[in-house]
This record gives structure tokens, sequence and C-alpha cells, in this order.
């Protein structure tokens, strides 16, 4: 049954579609067609990769049938994922929008990032975290008994101690990519370590947290290029003094994202004037998109109060995707380092740890479509994609350098995004068209060649240098933005028909308030205890 069996003849307000929503689920439930998702049952996919990640490390030289097993064993693993993945995507749904969406999108997720970090990248064998080593590690005590062999350099413990930090990138050797970093050296000892899988258990569940939620692995061996390395000569690039907010820490950056936080001090600033400008934009959006039943999630044929329909949806839709996933991402630098600290977080306290998620618009200025995607948009899954893109091209002999190679891992990492996508619409209430999202982004590779080759030929005749660079610039964006008009109203229907535009992202609306229509936005049970006859199956339904 759909959710158009819910909804009355005129909706006449979202409340009225949230209505139908609730509805809906409470009659797939009783109907015993799907469950809800229940925490931590639901999420049994994720646990077994985390499970798998904490089992200690083990010594080849001493147990090399032993090791070799549980190496092997990340197979079976991944095998129990897809199959928990893919049966909690099925079978269960949720009456918040965003949940509801989240379903698919986290379990797709889970599926990709686990064989990114237990296959691509050999985590627990290669992976490797830099960590402060002298007055900076908060598991020192609990890791006395292991410090003859950490001074040693034990490759149980550490990935490469030496005489400085080694900068690695994943699908290289060692050899081919470490860079070595000035030595910080604090009475004849090195500061700082690569660490890897730990021996011991509290640290080692730290090591894993981290390593799993650490989506761009900021500070791991893995680090996606671009993201900036602290200079670790200077020790206030790891741990700024907590009462000398004034000191400025050196930090490298990248030209597409440049570290904008170099003290906590500067983060703070950043991220609470972006949350409080983020606040009244996407207020604002929302008090204007929700005068569209269109963004009820309704049918796309519903008559708009705005003028030139299509344009305007698409990219009101782009904007309030824009400033909900940068108000999301602007929290955890405001919530970590700044609010609780190292006193309490430790070295997930260093600010250089949280640089922007977005990157300088100016991308798209100079480098057009290929520039949104690779410079401004948020790269939260770019290393899975760019793992998928290896292990398909290199055994074919494409490498990265080569037109072909480049080709096929920007069309692989699109098409892993419009799976991931299409799965959140997949496990939505709403009458979705998955599919629509996956076509969305397959074809990004299509806009992206066709402004390449159109850029070379310009190239080739010289009309290049006879632009000026205002003009090709202006191009570039107009570019962009026809493009968008021709192929983005497939996704943004599609989010709207998922009912994620429903949302309410504060507990207060001043825009809606100051209107009559009320302050207050939020209501209703997010989450619930669910008892079940199995034990194990009880637990937080969302």
């Amino acid at each position: 049954m759909s959710l158009s069996a819910f909804l009355p003849a005129n909706p006449d307000s979202p409340s009225a579609v949230l209505t139908a929503h609730h509805q809906l689920y409470a009659h797939l439930l009783s109907s015993g067609s799907h469950q809800p998702f229940v925490y931590p049952y639901r999420a049994l996919g994720p646990n077994i990769l985390i499970a798998y990640l904490l089992l200690p490390p083990i010594d080849r030289s001493r147990h090399p049938r032993l090791a070799a097993a549980v190496h092997h064993a990340r197979w079976a693993v991944l095998a129990a994922m897809t199959w928990f993945c893919a049966w909690t995507m099925v079978e269960c749904r949720s009456p918040m929008v965003t949940m509801g969406y989240g379903v698919g999108l986290i379990m797709a997720w889970s599926l990709l990032w686990g064989w990114t970090l237990i296959v691509a990248f050999g985590a627990r064998e290669k992976g490797a975290r830099m960590e402060g080593k002298k007055g900076f590690d908060r598991h020192e005590g609990e890791d006395s008994k292991f410090k003859s062999e950490d001074n040693k350099g034990s490759e149980l413990v550490n990935g490469d101690v030496g005489d400085g930090l080694r900068r690695r990138r994943a699908g290289k050797t060692d050899d081919e990519t470490c860079q070595d970093a000035e030595d910080d050296r604090v009475g004849g000892e090195s500061r700082f370590k690569w660490q890897k899988l730990p021996p011991t258990l509290w640290h080692r569940v730290d090591w894993v947290t981290d390593l799993v939620t650490n989506f761009r692995g900021v500070r791991w061996s893995h680090q996606l290029s671009g993201l900036p390395y602290p200079n670790v000569s200077s020790p206030a690039a790891f741990a700024e003094p907590i009462n000398h907010q004034s000191s400025t820490v050196p930090i490298s950056s990248s030209k597409s994202r440049p570290s904008r936080y170099p003290t906590r001090s500067a983060l703070l600033r950043f991220n609470l004037a972006s949350f409080f400008v983020t606040f009244i934009i996407i207020d604002i959006i929302k008090f204007i998109m929700l005068k569209d039943p269109y963004y009820w999630g309704l049918s796309t044929l519903s008559p708009s109060p705005f003028p030139f329909p299509r344009t305007s949806r698409m990219y009101l839709s782009l904007a309030t995707l824009f400033t909900s996933l940068n108000m999301i991402f602007v929290l955890s630098p405001i919530a970590f380092p700044c609010c609780l600290g190292e006193r309490i977080l430790g070295e997930h306290g260093w600010p250089w740890l949280y640089p922007p998620l977005f990157g300088s618009p100016k991308k798209i200025w100079t480098h057009g479509l290929a520039g949104f995607w690779g410079g401004w948009w948020h790269p939260m899954f770019r290393l899975a994609f760019e793992q998928l893109g290896d292990a398909i091209a290199t055994p074919l002999g494409w490498g990265k350098t080569s037109v072909t190679g480049g080709i096929l891992r920007v069309v692989l990492a699109f098409v892993a995004s419009g799976t991931l996508h299409a799965s959140g619409s997949y496990t939505s209430l709403g009458e979705t068209l998955p599919s629509h999202e996956f076509i969305f982004f397959a074809v990004q590779p299509v806009g992206i060649l066709v402004q390449r080759a159109l850029a070379q030929w310009m190239k080739a005749n010289g009309l290049r240098d006879r632009i000026p660079a205002a003009v090709r610039g202006a191009g570039n964006l107009a570019f962009v933005m026809a493009w968008f008009w021709l192929t983005a109203p497939t996704v943004a229907d599609d989010f709207a028909r998922s009912g994620v535009w429903l949302y309410e992202p504060f507990p207060i609306s001043p825009s809606r308030g100051l209107a009559g229509d009320g302050w207050w936005r939020w209501g209703g049970s997010w989450c619930r205890w669910h008892s079940d006859e199995k034990w194990w199956k009880s637990g937080l339904a969302f």
C-alpha cells in the first residue's frame, strides 16, 4: 500500500502529509510486511565490522596460521554484512522522513566503507593513526607495560616511529609516497608516532571507533588527499594549550580545501558564525519552500506559487540540501574540540582534525562541473569511491594518469554515489523512484567529459587565450547551471517525493513564528523502546 492511500483528497498543510506517513508506517507494522529500525539489532551489519576490527593484533611471526585465518575472515565478515544490511533495507522503515531515507543510505554506505577499510586499506594490518607520543597520549597509563616495545619501534604497536613522521597515501607503497616531516623532539625522543592496531583493549576501542567514523581519514595513513597535515615541528599543531587561545598553529593547506581553523578559538569563531548564518538562511528557505505543495512530497505536477516552477524548485532544493548538510557538518567541530576540548577528548580535541567539509566555490568558477563535484562539494564518501575505482581499474592496467583509467574512476565514483542515494530513496515511505536518483549521479560524468572536451577544443583552436578569465569563469558557471537544469530535477523530484523536505532542522522557527504559523516546530516522539519476544530484537526504535 502506498502513501497516497492515506492522504486526504486535498492536503492543506505539511502536517497532513506527515500524518499520512505515520499512518502508513502503522499499517506496515500491523500487516507484518515491515519492521521498525531497532538499534542495536538492526545495526548488526556495521557492528560485525566493528567486532572484527576489535580483534587483538596478531604477530605473524609467532602465529602465522592464526594471523592468516583472521586476515581471510574479512571475506566472511563482508558476506555477513551484506546479508544483514540488505535484510535491514528490505524490512525496515521509519515514519521519520530523514531516518527513513537514512536507513537505506547508511546500510549501503556501511557495506562500501567496510570493504574499503578491511580489503582496500587492510586496516587491521596496515592502518596507522598519527598520535601524540610524549605527554599527549591519553592512553599512556594503560599502555605503560608496552613502552619497552613502543620505544623499540615494534611493528605491532607502531607503523613508523623512526626519526620523523611519514605521510602515506592509500593505493601506493610506502617508498613511493611517504614524505618525511620535520621531527619534533623532546628530550631526544620523538614526540609523535604512527600507531597501528593497539594491543590494549581500551586503546583499541578508541582507535577502531575513530577509524570507522572518520570517513575522510584525517590523521590516518589513508588520509584523503588535499586535507591539511600539521606542521609537526610545532607542538602547538597537535595540542593547543587550554589557556592559550591566541597562539598561532602552523598548518599545511590545500588550494582547494584550505585549513581555516589553526587554533581552537579560530575553529569556534568560524563554525559558530557558519552555524548562525546557516540557521537564518535555512529558516527563511523552509518558510518559502513549504508554501509549495511540491515540497510536501505531493505530485511534481502540483501548481507552484512561484514563477518558473522547474527552475525555482530545482535551485531551491539545491540550496536547502547545501545549507542542511552544512548545518550538520559544523556541529562536530563546535561540540568536540570547542565545547568538550582536550581535557575530555584528549587528542580528538586537536583543532586541525576538523577541516572544512565544503571547498571553495571558486572551484566552480575555474573548473566548471568538475570543480563543483571535485573541489566544492563535500568529499565525505570520496575515499571509498577512489578505492573502488582503483580496485577495478588497476588490475586492467589503467593507471590514474591514463585517460581511460581516469574516466573509469570518475564513472565508478558516480555510479557508487548513485547507488547509495538510490538505496535511501528505496527505504523512504514516500512514493519514490530510486532509479531517478541513480540516473542523476550516473550521468554526471557525461557533463564533466562534455565540458572538458569543449575546453580542450577551445584550447586547441587558440580560443581559450583570447577569452578573458572572467568570461571563462562565467561560462563555467553557466554550464554548471544549465547542466543541473537539465539533470537535477530527477533527483530533486525524488527527494521531494521521499518527504525529506518535511524535516524540521530546528526546534523554533523565527520566520514562521513572526508569520503567525507557530514558533515551536518539533513534536512527537523520535524514538521509543521496542520490546520483542526475543530479547535481542528489543531496543530503541527510530
